[in-house]
């Protein structure tokens, strides 16, 4: 026996009825605004709930709008503060590198010794350039010369210029391996040869006879004399007359951004 087809409920066909005929009697009034003059009281009675319910759906849509509008006017103005303060940030961090760097040209200023020091950018160092050697941004155009002294911090010697360009100069360190340079113990008036090992560093060779603890000042040989380096450690042998010194620059090269030389 075959069963009955199920009843379609009433009340929602009936609900479907009356929202189907108020979308048809809004849109009637949408496209003819004028029909409720032309119906009269009564169409006006029947259908100004209709027209209320047009108005608030209308109000709606208009309040959902303004809301969307509202909600981007909002985070254009949050992108705007976002990059606002990525820029503020920037100007403080770049006026922060300038007043370090102020200070700093200013010591170095403050403790240059005899003789006209000329300041120049290092634009190579030796990770970029031949071993041990460091470029600047000025040459013969500044007036510098092969064999000039060169210094960092205004008062270490740390080498001299060994090639001049129109617009450049090579420095050769005295650290740069088997480079040698005459020097003296601080204390004493005891003269050696400082042989450069790479990196900063340096050797030389003494008399067992010679004190030279560790932190012991090398000084350079010239009128006022720079230090340049210090006694980082002693290699001896009871059975070897002479021992080795090791010495190290007080300088780190790769932290300089500026050197001197002099004309």
């Amino acid at each position: 026996m075959q069963s009955l087809p199920a009843r379609k409920n009433p009340r929602k066909r009936n609900q479907f009825i009356g929202t189907s005929v108020a979308v048809f009697l809004l849109a009637i009034l949408i496209i003819f605004p004028g029909v409720t003059r032309s119906l009269g009281h009564a169409g006006e009675y029947i259908l100004t709930p209709v027209l209320h319910l047009g108005q608030s759906i209308g109000r709606g849509f208009s309040a959902m709008g303004t809301n969307f509008r509202s909600k981007r006017a909002l985070q254009t103005e949050n992108d705007m503060l976002k990059q606002q303060l990525v820029e503020a940030g920037v100007r403080i961090a770049d006026r922060d590198v300038l007043a370090t760097e102020n200070a700093d040209l200013k010591d170095i200023l403050g403790r240059k010794g005899e003789g006209n020091l000329v300041l120049a950018t290092i634009i190579s160092k030796p990770s970029r350039s031949p071993y041990d050697t460091v470029v600047v941004d000025i040459g013969a155009n500044a007036g510098i010369s092969a064999g000039a002294e060169v210094f960092a911090y205004g008062n270490i010697p740390i080498g001299s210029v060994r090639e001049v360009y129109p617009t450049s100069a090579k420095i050769e360190l005295f650290s740069t391996p088997g480079h040698k340079e005459l020097v003296t113990l601080q204390g004493t008036n005891i003269q050696a040869e400082l042989t450069g090992r790479g990196v900063g560093n340096f050797e030389m060779t003494l008399s067992r006879e010679v004190a030279a603890p560790t932190g012991t000042a090398v000084l350079s040989t010239t009128l006022t004399p720079y230090v340049i380096g210090t006694v980082q450690k002693i290699l001896s042998d009871p059975r070897d007359p002479f021992q080795k010194i090791l010495i190290m620059s007080p300088v780190n090269i790769q932290q300089l951004k500026w050197v001197e030389i002099r004309k």
